[in-house]
């Protein structure tokens, strides 16, 4: 009982100082809690149309792995990514990571999976800003998080898109860890599973077979060749979201990924020891600005350039994406839809000037050079 008390004296303590008063979003340590305004924890259900007939996965183009259907609905979970909340668990098993700023220059991640029962134990669980909302809703994921930014809560509420709320659910659907709550303040020690989130979509009455809107991605078919941008080559690259958060990728040619760093040292995920890992890498440049209260950061997802890494190389894409419902469209040179490599990706979205002012792409160092005898 004892226990059992804790973990909701937690929760609550951590969900009633989130509600700040409903305000929107707050420029602080990532140690804080952060705002979770009041809505309808059951809302109608949206039912977008689902995948035409095929054997590929629509998160990574690859055949669909034993026990996966079509009709599936992907997860989005958000996960925190400051300093303070690492290390992650069961990132390295999402198809698909997206990462953009928050709130003084930190980031969270958005792991994206093929299926409820794709999900490990995974955490820990953050809140959700509506620029991720705006990823999810044109896959029809499944939104896992605890509390939301006030543009967020209106978001769902506009698109009548129930999620799997921690704000609401709290135990129901997600687990305490209290041994690292011994060393980490409460709001980084919250987590989820598979058969959490199939519990908390149970009591919010939310399906989990209308499967995904569209593909993450326009992929090449497995059985074709792999494409190598030919722009230049990318063993290396680096860049930083703000003063606060950085990023690296070094490819690994002998599995042919990039492998993802970040504050100096290797990303890993602590259930599975390895670091994340990624068939392709998108970089996308865009404007991010202060939303009117100063506070939640403003995307444009209109249009814009970025970068398309993959096997080792490098090419210039632009892409467009529009309303919030709208698929994230990425195009070539040749002003074509890009046909990307099946694999896992990830993608970021970066300010233009803090991408222009810090993205280096490193490719083979030359060979040394021998002094004349």
């Amino acid at each position: 009982m004892k226990t059992m008390g804790k973990r909701l004296a937690a929760l609550g303590l951590s969900l009633l100082l989130a509600a700040g008063l409903f305000a929107g979003c707050r420029a602080q340590s990532d140690s804080q809690p952060e705002s979770g305004p009041v809505q309808s924890a059951v809302s109608a259900v949206s039912e977008p149309a689902g995948l035409p007939e095929t054997a590929s996965a629509p998160l990574t183009g690859l055949p669909l792995s034993d026990g996966q259907t079509k009709n599936q609905r992907p997860v989005a979970v958000m996960v925190g990514n400051s300093e303070i909340a690492l290390p992650q668990s069961g990132t390295a098993g999402a198809d698909v990571i997206y990462e953009m700023v928050t709130e003084g220059g930190i980031t969270r991640l958005m792991a994206v999976f093929s299926g409820v029962p794709a999900v490990g134990r995974v955490g820990s669980v953050r809140s959700i800003r509506d620029q991720f909302v705006q990823q999810l809703l044109p896959l029809n994921a499944v939104g896992v998080h605890i509390g939301e930014s006030i543009y967020a809560s209106e978001m769902l509420r506009q698109y009548a898109y129930p999620t799997v709320n921690g704000f609401y659910l709290g135990t129901l659907a997600f687990q305490f860890d209290e041994a690292r709550d011994a060393v980490k303040p409460n709001v980084h020690c919250w987590y989820t599973d598979a058969s959490l989130i199939a519990q908390g979509m149970s009591l919010n009455e939310m399906p989990s077979d209308t499967g995904t809107a569209d593909t993450l991605f326009k992929f090449l078919r497995p059985e074709e060749a792999p494409r190598v941008p030919a722009q230049q080559e990318a063993l290396s690259v680096a860049f930083r979201f703000s003063g606060a958060t950085d990023a690296l990728f070094t490819y690994d040619p002998q599995n042919k990924v990039y492998l993802k760093s970040e504050f100096s040292a290797p990303q890993l995920d602590e259930a599975t020891g390895t670091q994340l890992a990624f068939t392709n890498v998108l970089v996308l440049a865009t404007q991010v600005t202060l939303k009117p209260d100063g506070d939640c950061t403003e995307f444009d997802f209109t249009s814009g350039k970025g970068w398309y890494f993959s096997n080792g190389w490098a090419e210039e894409i632009t892409w467009k994406k529009g309303d919030p419902d709208q698929i994230l469209k990425v195009y070539g040179q040749d002003g074509k839809e890009l046909s990307v490599n099946c694999g896992k990706s990830y993608i970021a979205f970066v300010d233009t000037g803090a991408l222009q002012n810090s993205l280096t792409i490193t490719g083979p160092q030359p060979p040394a050079e021998v002094p004349a005898e």
